[in-house]
């Protein structure tokens, strides 16, 4: 499904990208946890459960604590994520946050969109 097919959550523009995997381009400001309840909710309805996020942040300009547990609270639909950073240091970043957050999913943080989505496919194949 191309991107000009995709639906709108009250955090994000989301579309599949290929079975099992879909793309999550958030927007520049989100700051409230009850939007990201209703966007995995949203997404639930729309894709099910035991779903690949290829999650992509480069847009996003502020958030909050309460919105990031919320997006890796225990509801969420996904069983992994390909974060997609804008830049190295973001990734560095990143994946010190990972270190300690411990996410309940298998998650990954990349600055290559097309690395992401072959990690991606190759978890959603197995």
């Amino acid at each position: 499904m191309e991107k000009q097919n995709y639906i709108k959550t009250p955090i994000a523009k989301v579309w599949p990208i290929a079975p099992g995997i879909i793309r999550v381009m958030y927007d520049e400001v989100v700051t409230n946890p009850d939007d990201v309840h209703a966007h995995i909710e949203q997404l639930r309805e729309e894709f099910g459960d035991g779903l690949w996020l290829l999650s992509d942040l480069r847009q996003m300009k502020k958030t909050n604590q309460e919105v990031r547990q919320a997006l890796s609270s225990g509801k969420i639909v996904a069983v992994g994520a390909a974060v997609i950073m804008g830049n190295g240091l973001s990734k560095i970043i990143g994946n010190l946050f990972l270190k300690f957050s411990k996410p309940t999913i298998t998650t990954r943080i990349f600055t290559d969109e097309e690395k992401a989505i072959e990690w991606l496919k190759e978890q959603a194949a197995k």
